[in-house]
């Protein structure tokens, strides 16, 4: 028996992804929208920082946050701010998270996001330079 390949390739996608909805696996999340920080977590284990504020805003493909991170005192608090590129693949609800700056090209975080869409929380937990970073972003 002959079966074209691209036929069987289309089937196949086809019994993949029908009747999946918001939840089809390895397709780019479009996560646009307004958040403001819940809670900034660091470390491993992860331990909160209190009295951290900020906000994300999210395009389909970009990203422009700001945060301000209390230190201890005397020191002033410490302003981040910071934009860029990232990438949510995966279902709608949860998947892999990257994330390039493009205001300092050596940043790059990498990890995975989770979405709640009854609550519109969207958790982010990332490493770069070997530092696990959470956040927990609540969709203005």
């Amino acid at each position: 028996m002959h079966v074209r390949t691209p036929v069987l390739a289309g089937s196949l996608a086809l019994l993949l992804f029908a009747g999946c909805g918001d939840d089809v696996v390895g397709v780019s999340q479009d996560l646009s929208g307004t958040y403001t920080l819940v809670s900034f977590a660091l470390g491993t284990p992860a331990g909160v920082v209190q009295g951290a504020t900020g906000a994300v805003t999210l395009t389909a493909t970009t990203y422009v946050a700001s945060f301000t991170v209390p230190q201890i005192p005397p020191a002033p608090p410490e302003v981040v701010d910071d934009e860029g590129t990232y990438t949510a693949i995966g279902s709608a609800t949860s998947g892999t998270w990257t994330q390039q700056s493009t205001l300092d090209p050596n940043l790059q975080y990498a990890g995975t996001f989770t979405f709640d869409s009854a609550t519109e929380r969207l958790t982010l937990d990332t490493t770069t330079f070997g530092v696990r970073t959470i956040l927990v972003l609540q969709r203005n």
